[in-house]
């Protein structure tokens, strides 16, 4: 991952592949719900297990529930205004560690090349050094 700090205009600029990660999501949650409310409706009239139907309900609402997510918890901004910026917070998932930057319009940054310790020691100083607080 590449962070750069913009002096001139306050900003940072990180280039990553997240855009495109969360476009695919998109993407693959509408061709979900597509396909379910296809097949749910198909199978709704006919003497098939009534089950089936609320599988393919469920896998609707799931694809609906992550095209929210994705539109209002998360963002793939590459160029953030320092002024934007509320915290960089660290998490575990599944037992490893990520970081990830939080905005003060509720939505959150994450930051997915960081593989190595060494670029997280790296990013940790570099918002430290801006005067960015490390939850």
């Amino acid at each position: 991952m590449n962070i750069k700090y913009n002096e001139s205009d306050n900003t940072i600029e990180i280039k990553d592949r997240l855009k495109s990660v969360y476009w695919y999501q998109r993407i693959s949650a509408i061709f979900i719900i597509i396909a379910a409310m296809s097949l749910s409706s198909s199978v709704w009239g006919k003497d098939l297990a009534l089950w089936t139907v609320f599988i393919w309900g469920f896998c609707v609402l799931g694809g609906i529930a992550v095209m929210l997510y994705l539109s209002f918890k998360k963002t793939s901004a590459e160029r953030l205004k320092l002024s934007e910026i509320s915290a960089l917070c660290e998490d575990q998932f599944f037992g490893r560690r990520r970081l990830r930057i939080k905005l003060h319009n509720g939505k959150s940054r994450d930051l997915v090349d960081l593989s190595k310790e060494s670029d997280m020691k790296f990013t940790k100083a570099f918002f430290k050094e801006r005067g960015i607080p490390i939850i």
